[in-house]
């Protein structure tokens, strides 16, 4: 290759360019990373058993009303059948059933596909619409 040939000759450099993200920033980014892939874990983890006891009844949450100690919620059963005095685990705390209601009366059970209320301790109140809670 001749003098000319060489100075005229096209190189192809591959530039990248480097980010700079201050150590504070990459921290902090990296520690919300590894939360969401928990949270992605857990969501799709296998449910482990617990000592609460077999699952007779599960009710899904389509409205939620606080009135002073007591969490009203409304919605269906969709599995099993729901008793005066089942317990169920919020938050890691169990909670037993205080009232049930099919409509204006007072019942003792809901069975599934029946629509009614459920009245809980105030510690319900951190449930959201369209919750599945389980009772045993």
């Amino acid at each position: 290759m001749s003098l000319l040939e060489s100075i005229f000759k096209e190189e192809k450099k591959e530039h990248t360019l480097g980010v700079c993200v201050p150590e504070h920033a990459r921290v902090k980014q990296e520690e919300a990373n590894r939360e969401v892939v928990e949270k992605i874990k857990a969501a799709h983890a296998p449910r482990k058993k617990q000592s609460r006891g077999e699952i007779r009844g599960a009710f899904r949450v389509s409205g939620l009303y606080v009135s002073g100690e007591t969490v009203m919620l409304r919605g269906r059963v969709t599995s099993g059948e729901i008793k005066n005095k089942m317990r169920t685990e919020i938050r890691s705390k169990k909670i037993s059933v205080k009232e049930l209601q099919r409509g204006k009366e007072t019942v003792k059970t809901l069975h599934a596909g029946d629509e009614g209320a459920i009245y809980l301790d105030r510690v319900g109140a951190s449930l959201k619409l369209n919750d599945l809670i389980e009772f045993w």
